[in-house]
């Protein structure tokens, strides 16, 4: 069985915070704004599936969103019987599941609308739709005017499916004074005037993810999508961090071995790390196998993110698979089994991922979502 005692990396995911994240989110936003937790990406490293158990069980979350159909299947099968909505295309292999299970399905296609209806007619059902109004993205969804008239047109022939909402993605929703945020918001009200218009009845509209959320009230409308925020990281730049909100995860490996490297000496694959003064290297027990981000460890230590060793900072100068090396040679006293904090508190020095974004110029939201695989074990405190 696995625990944290036979693991070589363990990720902890404070459910505390988390909930107090969203008491946060929802002063901010209002009581006529419902909050959508967007989960994806294995909940952005922190998990699928506990987070949003929990967050629906004790936050009183009764809408989620997922990118994936299997993700939302997993929160079906966890228990989670509310609103739960799949973002992206859905394969139509996987029709019969989405009907299956009351998901909410966003449309913008007419072959797979057709397929949705027949299914949900096959299954006495009735499937709640939200149709994807392209405004600027160019991903999925359909453009104000004539191309969306058609779908309109087209989904009212059929039986099975009700249009309950209308959403759409913001292009640039880290830069909220941004003008073609304006632009969108401005198209994405000419879509659902088109679309009332036309007799649909929208009871939900959505366009707001973590940093509009946050800087755009205009981009409210009565439901909001986050997903970063509810991890407590506010992705917008310039004043940061302005509800208050607190990062729930920490991370923690340990010292598998110390080397000592002389001058012009190498250590790691393809003599990655050149050693400029005599140096002592910590062999540290996690890689890219779980999940660390392998582009922002460079050949240049001063770029690279940091590990707190002992209540000290360490920059690390190598990575592989499986282990890493920070360069301890100004720490006094480390051993192997010593603990090595990737992200976290430890003494007076604490390392968030805002810090490596910083120094190391690579997107947060890019490290929220890939920086941490399903190898580190999972700790959830309550």
């Amino acid at each position: 069985m696995l625990t944290p005692e036979v693991s070589n990396s363990i990720i902890y995911i404070d459910l505390n915070k988390v909930g107090a994240n969203i008491d946060k989110i929802r002063a901010h936003i209002g009581s006529e704004v419902e909050l959508m937790v967007t989960s994806k990406s294995y909940g952005y490293g922190h998990g699928l599936v506990e987070p949003c158990v929990y967050m629906y069980r004790e936050c009183g979350v009764k809408k989620f969103a997922t990118a994936a159909l299997s993700e939302a299947l997993q929160l079906r099968a966890a228990g989670i019987d509310c609103m739960v909505m799949v973002f992206g295309g859905v394969p139509h292999t996987g029709v019969k599941a989405l009907v299956d299970n009351n998901l909410v399905a966003t449309i913008y296609d007419k072959q797979f609308v057709k397929l949705l209806a027949e299914e949900s007619v096959r299954q006495n059902k009735v499937t709640k739709c939200h149709i994807k109004v392209d405004t600027g993205m160019r991903r999925i969804g359909v453009n104000v005017g004539e191309e969306l008239q058609e779908l309109i047109e087209y989904v009212k022939t059929l039986s099975g499916i009700e249009v309950e909402g209308a959403l759409t993605q913001l292009a640039c929703p880290d830069q909220p004074s941004n003008n073609f945020n304006n632009k969108q918001i401005k198209e994405f009200n000419q879509a659902v005037e088109q679309m009332r218009n036309n007799g649909l009845k929208l009871k939900y509209l959505h366009t707001a993810n973590s940093g509009t959320t946050v800087r755009l009230r205009s981009s409210h409308y009565n439901v909001v999508r986050p997903a970063a925020l509810i991890w407590g990281y506010d992705t917008s730049p310039g004043e940061f961090n302005r509800l208050g909100l607190e990062p729930v995860v920490t991370w923690k490996a340990y010292v598998t071995n110390i080397r000592n490297v002389a001058v012009g000496e190498t250590a790691s694959y393809s003599e990655f790390f050149r050693a400029k003064r005599p140096t002592r290297v910590a062999i540290m027990s996690f890689g890219i196998g779980d999940g660390f981000l392998k582009q922002i460890v460079t050949q240049d230590p001063d770029k690279n993110p940091n590990v707190i060793i002992n209540g000290v900072k360490c920059p690390i100068v190598a990575i592989n698979m499986d282990q890493a090396f920070a360069d301890v040679t100004d720490l006094k006293d480390v051993k192997i089994g010593d603990e090595v904090w990737l992200l976290g508190k430890q003494g007076d020095e604490e390392i968030t991922i805002m810090d490596i974004s910083e120094k190391c110029g690579v997107s947060k939201s890019h490290i929220l979502a890939t920086m941490t695989s399903t190898r580190p074990y999972r700790v959830y405190l309550k």
